[in-house]
């Protein structure tokens, strides 16, 4: 007998709870306690400032959430949204839980016409980012590592490019990482530049690379698609890089 004031779900009926839930874009795991929540779906317009509130609110739960961009979108950020310490200036909240953004095609970027400097991504090393078949470009970072995307977390990129991005007086034109996993697949790292080592990628933590492209980056110090340090051991396969010559900037 139930005790007066709880309540129960049938077994019968847990399958159409969790549809319902999952209409109303929320992901619950059901066990025999009740309901815990598991991700919320977000669906952001094709600006700048929803997606950043999207970011904020999947940050907000502690959980491992979804935004899904509109096909084609650009994201053009066009001002400094946070600085991180001695890690610089963010264009996008930082990543402080589990997010995938699924880009269907589209792009965020700097906006060329920004008289603003900061990077696109940075991720906390308590977050988690993966990004899935989206442009991340025109960062440009005067301070701090990463001008496109700077990770102390877990980073996930497939069939993604990586591109234009700069960073001025530290590492990683393209993507820095220092945590414990990152993987790309499927993806393009081109075009990137930096004053220092890794116009590409610069490397201090995991890494697998997988059936992508490092192309045409460029280094002022070393390592013009890839540098990495600090004992970094990636693991890379069916890997393209195309050599491009270190230059000043």
């Amino acid at each position: 007998m139930k005790q007066k004031g709880s309540w129960g779900i049938g077994i019968r009926n847990q399958a159409l709870v969790r549809s319902l839930l999952l209409m109303s874009g929320v992901l619950l795991l059901i066990g025999s306690d009740g309901f815990q929540a598991r991700a919320d779906v977000f669906d952001p317009p094709c600006t700048a400032a929803d997606f950043i509130d999207a970011v904020n609110n999947a940050n907000g739960n502690a959980e491992a959430d979804i935004i899904n961009l509109p096909t084609g979108c650009t994201v053009n950020l066009t001002a400094t949204d946070n600085t991180d310490g001695d890690n610089g200036n963010n264009g996008v909240p930082g990543i402080s839980t589990e997010i995938t953004v699924n880009g269907n095609g589209g792009t965020i970027q700097r906006d060329p016409s920004s008289g603003d400097s900061f990077r696109i991504f940075y991720v906390a090393d308590t977050g988690g980012l993966t990004l899935n078949d989206i442009t991340i470009q025109n960062g440009l970072s005067p301070g701090g590592e990463g001008a496109g995307i700077y990770s102390s977390g877990t980073l996930n990129i497939s069939n993604s490019i990586i591109t234009k991005n700069e960073n001025i007086d530290y590492g990683g034109g393209g993507i820095y990482h220092n945590g414990s996993a990152s993987n790309i697949a499927d993806s393009t790292v081109s075009d990137n530049r930096t004053s220092k080592g890794g116009g590409g990628i610069r490397c201090a933590g995991a890494m697998t690379i997988s059936n992508s492209t490092i192309s045409d980056n460029n280094a002022g110090t070393g390592g013009g698609g890839i540098r990495l340090y600090g004992g970094a051991k990636p693991t890379s396969y069916l890997l393209k890089i195309r050599p491009y010559p270190a230059i000043p900037l």
